[in-house]
């Protein structure tokens, strides 16, 4: 007999906690520095920020690169995906912030 479980799509990377993954997701919003980013999920350390947040962020395509022909450059910011910029628009938290 199949399993009548339902199926749910978290939006998320698994392994990153949910608080620093909203923070990164509402002021990502606007094309944002990789320094900002850093400040706002309380990291310090560039290579493990990058390996454990920034890196599941893009690979989720919860964020994505401003600048795609170079992926290394020091002008390089982040911004939500359209998708994600919608979907956090909609949200009933995303409302009282425009309001």
């Amino acid at each position: 007999m199949p399993d009548k479980t339902p199926v749910t799509r978290e939006r998320g990377p698994k392994f990153v906690p949910s608080g620093i993954c909203i923070s990164l997701l509402e002021i990502a919003s606007n094309p944002i520095s990789t320094g900002m980013l850093m400040k706002a999920a309380g990291q310090t350390n560039r290579t493990r920020f990058r390996k454990s947040i920034l890196r599941p962020h893009l690979e989720a395509r919860l964020i994505e690169m401003t600048i795609l022909d170079k992926l290394r450059s020091s002008k390089q910011k982040y911004r939500l995906t359209k998708t994600d910029r919608e979907l956090l628009e909609k949200h009933p938290e995303g409302e009282k912030r425009n309001e």
